[in-house]
């Protein structure tokens, strides 16, 4: 994909048209030439000739302009609308500024939605997949640094055409020595081609830097716990200041190569200006007036072509953030789910079931799921047991729609569920993880993030149901901020506010994936009693290593190795001398009456 294609598709997500932009770096220009113009009747007034040469017919043509008007050029008429012209070109760099920022922000915000989007929309097995730290840095740092492309790409167009209006200029002055100059601007823009390729790479470390930088301290930051039961924050301290000292070093390469190519440039523009103001002296015999103009075009071009040649190295160093951009948001949309466009409402307090459901991770991998069929009728309680990696999560999973199965159907009154009924399907479950994720936000801001409509009311009664009435003897009760991932909280009281959180929905379809894991056997038992409560209201799946959970159940469902080897009652498994549950009550006999 060439450059100029890739700014095309960045301006496309700006509301600021191109052509806007343009007319006002056309419209600087000119307004710019035109000061320059009246230079030419202040030389005049200075006492310098300039009735002869190239000044000669610029200054029939100010005259010319001022005669079409009928007015006299005195000098402080000039000197008024010099300032005046000067006071309009203020204006248009300042509309310039404004609208470029306003480009790269609207580029940005839809950098970030259009990405944020696709990545909501992804099948869950390629997301998983996806290091969190990298989409981080994906939506944040590098979505910056794709609005930097789009300015700057912009710029590059307005510097050419504000060089263009004074190298047309100069050609009226002296076309040779202008020539002369545009040989020699091309010859120096050459040499700096090597420093644009090198900005390019620099710019590719950096964002495999920072996005090293970013996953190192997410997970350590996670971790830490971890990290100081080990004694590692010695490890982790070095490998922290390792991956923040890498991003250092790449910056310095990147000014470094940025100011050698400035130096470059700067020297060889004023050894280049030497040679043509001797070379126009000794040979082309300009007049002082000329010489003077001449001088003082180029002195404006010279800074023009820095200024070009720093937005074409800044805008090398930061095209690798849009290309990469580019191409996660190509793998999302590639990995996305179908389209759900207002999906039918299913109706609630069905049959669910399995029918010879299979399901792997990959290829080379042994199936996580193994032909499994297993019913849930509508109003009952329903347990999965097993040991760990039987698949159980991966059953819940497939429950919860995040994955589809390879091969069978998961149905819901008696019908099979489709991948555009999603959203559907989800709508009527609450869905409780082991691990409990609670917003850094108030304990009412963290339980009416999953049911908005909830009053007060719906509140308290969730708490109360889900055990978790510890939140009236807190000072702020449901405006206590429970800290970055509840971490303010015990793993015990997280998991009952997620309880209740679940149970606000008024689900049709309640899962519980390890829930009452972090609960003491008091709690437990508080919450395995709203449990049988809320059996015939709605249907419940408790996927649990607890087996005192499940002894209630209505049907028990065991999981070995992704396939069921057995079902029944709790009384009727346990009556099977060679049955799997009772092994596992044997083998686990103290949970019975303990806490695991």
């Amino acid at each position: 994909m060439s450059r100029f294609t890739q700014v095309r598709q960045l301006l496309a997500m700006t509301r600021v048209p191109i052509w806007v932009l343009v007319s006002m770096f056309v419209a600087a220009a000119f307004v710019e030439g035109t000061a320059l113009l009246l230079l030419v009747p202040l030389l005049g007034a200075a006492g310098l000739d300039v009735q002869e040469g190239a000044v000669g017919r610029l200054s029939r043509l100010v005259t010319s302009a001022f005669a079409l008007v009928q007015v006299t050029p005195t000098l402080t008429l000039v000197l008024v609308i010099f300032v005046g012209v000067t006071a309009l070109q203020a204006w248009l760099r300042r509309t310039q500024l404004v609208l470029g920022t306003t480009m790269e922000r609207e580029v940005v915000h839809a950098v970030r939605t259009s990405l944020y989007d696709a990545i909501c929309r992804m099948q869950w097995l390629a997301f998983s997949r996806l290091r969190g730290s990298d989409l981080n840095v994906a939506l944040t740092s590098e979505a910056d640094r794709v609005g930097m492309v789009a300015a700057q790409g912009v710029s590059i167009a307005g510097s050419i055409v504000v060089t263009a209006v004074y190298v047309v200029l100069a050609f009226r002055i002296s076309p040779g020595m202008t020539a002369t100059v545009v040989v020699c601007g091309g010859l120096l823009a050459l040499l700096a081609r090597r420093r644009g390729r090198q900005s390019k790479q620099l710019g590719s470390h950096l964002s495999d830097a920072v996005r090293s930088y970013q996953g190192i301290v997410m997970d350590d930051l996670a971790g830490m716990k971890a990290i100081r039961s080990f004694a590692g924050t010695a490890r982790s301290y070095a490998r922290f200041t390792e991956a923040s000292e890498r991003i250092g070093r790449i910056q310095s390469q990147s000014t470094i190569n940025y100011a050698n190519g400035n130096l470059g440039l700067e020297i060889g523009s004023a050894a280049m200006l030497s040679g043509l103001v001797a070379f126009s002296l000794g040979w082309l015999g300009l007049n002082a007036s000329a010489l003077f103009l001449l001088l003082f075009l180029f002195a404006r071009v010279v800074p023009r072509l820095s200024v070009l040649q720093q937005n074409i190295q800044f805008f090398n160093h930061v095209l690798p953030s849009f290309e990469r951009s580019q191409t996660l948001l190509a793998q999302c949309l590639a990995a996305a789910t179908p389209d759900t466009a207002t999906p039918r409402p299913l109706p609630p307090a069905q049959n669910i079931g399995l029918e010879r459901v299979s399901f792997r991770y990959a290829h080379d991998r042994p199936p996580a799921l193994d032909t499994v069929t297993l019913a849930v009728k509508a109003g009952t309680m329903v347990g999965v047991v097993g040991s760990s990696g039987a698949g159980k999560t991966t059953l819940v999973d497939v429950l919860l729609g995040l994955l589809t199965p390879d091969a069978g159907t998961v149905t819901y009154g008696g019908a099979p569920l489709t991948e555009s009924q999603s959203d559907a399907w989800r709508s009527l479950l609450a869905y409780v993880p082991q691990d409990t994720f609670l917003f850094h936000d108030t304990i009412r801001a963290n339980l009416t993030w999953a049911a908005p409509a909830a009053t007060e009311d719906d509140v308290w009664r969730a708490l109360e149901e889900a055990a978790a009435t510890f939140v009236r003897a807190l000072p702020e009760g449901l405006d206590t901020v429970v800290g970055d991932r509840g971490m303010r909280l015990s793993g015990g009281e997280r998991q009952r506010l997620a309880l209740a959180r679940a149970l606000l929905r008024r689900p049709s379809l309640l899962i519980l994936d390890e829930a009452t894991s972090a609960l003491d056997l008091e709690t437990e038992s508080l919450i395995v009693d709203t449990i049988r409560r809320l059996r015939g209201h709605l249907t419940i799946v408790v996927v649990t290593h607890r087996l005192s959970s499940v002894m209630s159940a209505d049907e028990i469902h065991v999981l070995e190795r992704g396939a069921v080897v057995e079902s029944g009652s709790w009384d009727d498994l346990m009556r099977r001398a060679d049955g799997r549950l009772r092994s596992l009550v044997f083998t686990r006999g103290l949970e019975l009456s303990a806490p695991a």
